[in-house]
């Protein structure tokens, strides 16, 4: 066997001690890559667990959120409801303060008429021996309709003048009359 020469020998030597110290640096490297890697796995659990806490809180939010648009809504709801019942209310309110107007009005022309032996020929001329003043009609803020009958004036009749389609009032009545034979009724 043929022997190396010194020199190579020496050579290899330094290069096999090389190559250890090669591969000692790359397993440090190694290691420290691994770390590395489970130090980012872990920062990524971290994070994904925090983002599915994100998620839960914001679902929550959600839930609550939804909850409090029904409940509001619902409330919404309950004042429709409630201004419909006071309108309802202020409109019969209305109706009954012109059914007192309308017998107000008929006792005065029936004083005036005990008194004259006849009715007026306007209402105007029950101020102020017989009323203090001539209501309007609370619906339509006009005057009531009044009209003698005959001559000499020994009947007569007393309307609201019927509540154009547009009025409140309408919606219960299309108007109030009254006559003495028949007295105080809803006209048709």
């Amino acid at each position: 066997m043929r022997r190396l020469p010194r020199g190579l020998i020496t050579v290899l030597v330094l290069l096999s001690a090389s190559a250890g110290w090669q591969m000692f640096a790359v397993q440090i490297l190694m290691n420290a890559r691994d770390a590395q890697l489970a130090a980012f796995r872990d920062q990524a659990y971290r994070q994904t667990r925090q983002v599915a806490q994100l998620q839960e809180m914001l679902r929550a939010r959600d839930s609550k959120v939804i909850n409090l648009l029904d409940m509001v809504s619902r409330q919404d709801q309950e004042l429709v409801d409630l201004r419909a019942q006071v309108d309802r209310s202020r409109v019969r309110d209305r109706i009954e303060l012109s059914r007192s107007n309308l017998s107000m009005l008929a006792a005065g022309l029936e004083h005036f008429f005990k008194d004259n032996g006849q009715y007026p020929a306007r209402l105007a001329e029950l101020v102020p021996r017989y009323l203090n003043a001539i209501p309007l009609e609370p619906c339509t803020n006009a005057s009531y309709v009044y009209r003698p009958i005959s001559r000499p004036r020994l009947d007569y009749s007393l309307s609201t003048g019927g509540y154009p389609a547009t009025s409140e009032c309408s919606r219960v009545a299309a108007g109030l009359s009254f006559a003495p034979a028949l007295g105080l009724v809803n006209q048709p």
